[in-house]
């Protein structure tokens, strides 16, 4: 069952800007991206486009007994450091990733280059439109190779996923960016390490979510991130823990949300030659390395659809997601305008407007 959502424009028109907020792991029809919105914050669009947005197939998938047990062992070995990490990794890709639903077909956490752009031609059809526009934010970048680009006029790409790098080079500049936050978390924490005052929370705050937190500091926005180091420094971790829990999708105790499997599913599909795990939580780069210990080692094949129109890439040298070297050696041809964010939250869309007015100015 496939869900999206249609906004019209005021203008009686087909073309149409596809959007993709992120990817793989959001629920984009929630109600957390108030999307009815965003024709209304961008007018000058939507007088003469229509907005397309698509829901992410995990919210609609089924998760079994067997995956979920899987799912649940893999994050404890992770979470304790224990050797067998990689093998629990491996079983749940086994039967998380690869293996079949309960109806006998491969389980669809996250699209693929088939499903998506078959989908996509779907409701092309269904609606009478015609996809003119795109606007990716994160993978959205990945997203936009699965599509036929023949008849996009333009696109605009914000914190765009460095499309064809490597597991290996994406996680070692990952790590060194993040390094940073790590020496914020150490700091704020050294007055309290003996645990949390948040006594409600079913998994004890470790040196795991401490490096974890770290790690996703990179997707909170400045006042965020000091907000949670005022918190910490006065005595309280939970925050560091609520961190950690945001970066592994966990709920309950042990249990990890389906928006892992498409995370995992849809970037291990398109990246490969990731390194090999340490065996140990010391470090920001060990988290990185453990949260994609499902990938294993698997060669890629993945052919890049080339987009031949107007591409606008915003992006922030302070992005520790998508380190700006990785997203401009990943982009170094073809993109007609670059524009830079002061804003370093990776979930942010800042330069998206000035994007929109370079790429609509050009195609006029």
């Amino acid at each position: 069952m496939w869900r999206y959502a249609l906004y019209r424009s005021r203008s009686r028109t087909a073309d149409t800007v596809l959007t993709e907020l992120g990817g793989p792991g959001l629920a984009v029809l929630s109600g957390q991206f108030q999307l009815s919105r965003f024709p209304e914050m961008h007018k000058t669009i939507s007088d003469r486009y229509n907005f397309l947005f698509i829901e992410e197939p995990w919210v609609t998938t089924e998760l079994s007994d067997e995956c979920r047990t899987s799912l649940r062992s893999f994050y404890r070995s992770v979470r304790s450091g224990d050797r067998s990490a990689p093998g629990r990794a491996e079983d749940m890709r086994v039967r998380c990733i690869s293996g079949s639903d309960r109806t006998g077909r491969r389980a669809a956490w996250g699209f693929d280059k088939q499903s998506y752009s078959s989908l996509v031609r779907e409701i092309e059809k269904r609606e009478r439109i015609q996809i003119r526009g795109f606007i990716g934010a994160s993978f959205g970048s990945v997203r936009l190779t699965y599509l036929d680009t023949a008849d996009l006029k333009w696109a605009v790409l914000v914190r765009p996923f460095p499309v064809g790098v490597s597991g290996r080079d994406l996680l070692s500049a990952r790590a060194r960016a993040v390094s940073r936050f790590w020496h914020d978390v150490t700091q704020a924490a050294s007055a309290e390490r003996a645990g949390s005052r948040r006594d409600a929370r079913s998994v004890p705050i470790s040196t795991f979510d401490m490096l974890s937190a770290a790690v996703e500091f990179g997707y909170l926005d400045k006042e965020s991130v000091s907000k949670v180091k005022r918190e910490v420094r006065a005595g309280d971790l939970g925050p560091l823990g609520d961190l950690s829990d945001l970066l592994w999708m966990r709920y309950g105790e042990y249990d990890l949300s389906p928006a892992f499997l498409a995370y995992s599913q849809e970037v291990c599909a398109n990246v490969s030659g990731w390194p090999s795990w340490s065996g140990r939580m010391a470090t920001p780069s060990d988290i990185l390395v453990a949260a994609h210990l499902p990938c294993g080692q698997k060669p890629v094949v993945h052919a890049d659809s080339p987009f031949m129109g107007k591409l606008c890439i915003a992006f922030s040298p302070d992005d520790s997601v998508v380190p700006e070297r990785l997203v401009r050696s990943s982009f170094a041809d073809g993109v007609h305008a670059w524009v830079a964010s002061d804003e370093r939250a990776h979930g942010s869309l800042g330069g998206l407007t000035s994007c929109l007015e370079k790429v609509l100015a050009s195609s006029r």
